[in-house]
């Protein structure tokens, strides 16, 4: 597993359809829930857009890196960099979507310090949970800030996941000279570290630091992987986490990957 980031352009059939939501909700329903999401979405500074939402997916749905071999999407390379493990490949998975609709224990929000949502994933985020994840958030941290390659927990409030762990990435716009590398490292092994230790079987991350923060792509999925296949290789089967995953919304970064 993971013996060369080149080698995972994945173009997947899995990739879930769009779809529009089944529940038809009475009309006072709708008009009270519009408003509260366009309220929560001004506090913010989001711009709601209607459109058509990606469908909830549970984990059985998330392909695995054996599913991939499996169909042929994926194929070892003849000269891999870091010896392959078959079992490993059933426990780490790759998707396309958006990472605030998957039904898994815990997935992990690229945040800034403040936690009370930035950009990209992190206002996405903030924006479907709703407004008790701000409040968590500003509770937990008690007008400190979280530095970067720190984790805080919260419950997953109107998200599909029963946790979020935030964390703060790298911010590769800054001028001074920072270790980017190592700081992203901590983000994935911290959070790890913490759904480990708080029994959870799932954790799903997104691209930390791609996007906003400007850090190169090819390089922090590296960095991804290589701190995933680390951690396997140092924990074995850990003792409840049995699938970590990646998810990126956007075939460029997806296939990065």
């Amino acid at each position: 597993m993971f013996e060369d980031s080149r080698i995972l352009r994945l173009h997947a059939t899995h990739r879930p359809s769009l779809v529009e939501a089944s529940l038809q909700p009475s009309r006072q329903q709708t008009l009270h829930s519009q408003a509260s999401q366009v309220h929560h979405a001004q506090q913010l500074g989001v711009r709601p857009v209607h459109k058509l939402k990606l469908k909830a997916l549970a984990l059985h749905e998330i392909p695995t890196v054996s599913d991939f071999y499996a169909s042929r999407e994926l194929r070892a390379a003849a000269d891999p960099r870091v010896p392959p493990v078959p079992y490993l490949n059933t426990l780490v998975s790759f998707i396309e979507h958006d990472i605030a609709r998957l039904q898994v224990d815990c997935i992990v929000n690229a945040a800034k310090e403040s936690l009370q949502g930035g950009g990209g994933v992190d206002r996405a985020m903030h924006l479907a949970a709703g407004p008790k994840l701000n409040q968590a958030c500003i509770k937990k941290l008690q007008d400190r800030q979280c530095s970067p390659g720190r984790v805080f927990m919260t419950p997953g409030f109107h998200l599909r996941c029963k946790s979020v762990i935030h964390t703060v990435g790298p911010d590769c716009r800054q001028k001074q000279q920072i270790d980017y590398a190592q700081v992203l490292r901590q983000c994935y092994r911290n959070s790890l570290n913490k759904a480990v230790s708080k029994g959870l079987r799932s954790i799903v991350f997104p691209a930390i630091s791609v996007g906003v923060y400007a850090c190169p792509a090819e390089a922090t999925s590296e960095i991804a992987l290589n701190t995933v296949r680390g951690f396997l290789d140092e924990h074995g089967r850990p003792s409840s986490l049995d699938r970590i995953g990646f998810c990126n919304l956007g075939p460029n970064i997806h296939a990065i990957y």
